[in-house]
């Protein structure tokens, strides 16, 4: 199961198709790569009073912008030891939920055209 971040889904869609509130996402809820990195680029900083899906952007911005900056260090980095390198370097994500990071992270990953990791907060029970 993923996240829908590779698809260019928004994290507040992504989660309601996971939650199994909503079918899959259909092609007019998806951002092209181009939409969505400019989207996560204009995202601003992340604080703890953010709505739901503008708080996962904001991670997610500062994700790929970390990203673009440290390409080398973004390469041998990945969830806790990215969390952990963005927050030594003073970017907040206090109260941030598993899924929100974990979509940030594989949104980014679109925007660099990587594929997408699993979602921390996502369990598959075969």
């Amino acid at each position: 199961m993923s996240d829908g971040a590779h698809l260019g889904v928004n994290a507040e869609r992504a989660l309601e198709t996971v939650l199994g509130g909503a079918p899959q996402p259909a092609a007019d809820e998806r951002q092209s790569v181009e939409d969505m990195r400019t989207w996560l680029l204009e995202a601003g900083p992340y604080d703890e009073a953010t709505e739901y899906g503008e708080a996962a952007r904001c991670a997610g911005g500062a994700i790929l912008r970390w990203a673009l900056e440290n390409p080398e260090r973004f390469a041998s980095t990945e969830g806790h030891d990215l969390y952990d390198s963005l927050v030594a370097e003073g970017i907040r994500f206090e109260g941030i939920s598993g899924f929100m990071w974990g979509w940030a992270e594989n949104a980014a990953r679109r925007c660099l055209d990587l594929p997408p990791k699993p979602n921390p907060a996502i369990v598959e029970i075969p």
